[in-house]
């Protein structure tokens, strides 16, 4: 199989489930060559629209996509509280009294997330909104402040310098699929290339 596709991918996918797909692609498609474009969800979305992409790893969106667009659920992830290492505290203690990093409320990640926090009536003070969770994860472990995150595999990097506890399961989670154009460009590729992120994402689940 050879060609040229364009695949999207959010930030911790980047660093996750993209060099296992190039090492896999590898040997399994010597002649393919891929271009990988980092964005936001609805950055790389927008990029499907416009043609400028053949597929992306991304947040599953909240609504229902067209029948030009086949999605498929790699992960499902949890949210989790973030603290520096050490730090004690019921839920509403912490999110009262520590600066709150906010996992942006306009993503679509962090807006089903938003929403859930603000049934819980707790005043936050709020230092600043990201939609990077590896940069919200190094903030945290440097004591800037606490933040709520889906828990991705790559947390663990900063594990000896964070404390992470599981929000209810009232907090739900956010999806990670691969969203590509029907009808596709270079088909058995993509299918293939699928099945590369789904066996990975069996792997690192959290």
């Amino acid at each position: 199989m050879s060609g040229h596709l364009r695949m999207g991918a959010i930030s911790t996918e980047l660093g996750e489930t993209i060099p296992y797909v190039l090492a896999t692609l590898r040997s399994a498609c010597p002649k393919l060559h891929l271009q990988v474009v980092p964005g936001t969800s609805q950055q790389l979305y927008e990029g499907l629209n416009l043609g400028t992409l053949d597929l992306a790893v991304t947040v599953r969106p909240d609504f229902a996509l067209p029948k030009s667009r086949n999605v498929t659920v790699l992960k499902k992830q949890k949210h989790m509280l973030l603290t520096p290492r050490g730090m004690k505290g019921s839920l509403e203690e912490i999110l009262e009294k520590h600066p709150f990093i906010r996992y942006d409320a306009r993503s679509w990640g962090g807006e089903k997330l938003e929403s859930y926090l603000r049934t819980l009536r707790i005043d936050r003070n709020i230092l600043c909104d990201i939609d990077s969770l590896e940069t919200i994860a190094v903030m945290v472990g440097n004591g800037m402040g606490v933040s709520v995150v889906p828990e991705w595999s790559g947390i663990d990097l900063h594990k000896f310098r964070l404390n992470k506890v599981q929000m209810a399961q009232e907090a739900g989670s956010r999806e990670i699929c691969v969203i590509h154009n029907l009808p596709a460009k270079l088909p058995k590729v993509i299918e293939l290339i699928t099945e590369i992120c789904q066996t990975h994402a069996s792997k690192t689940d959290t």
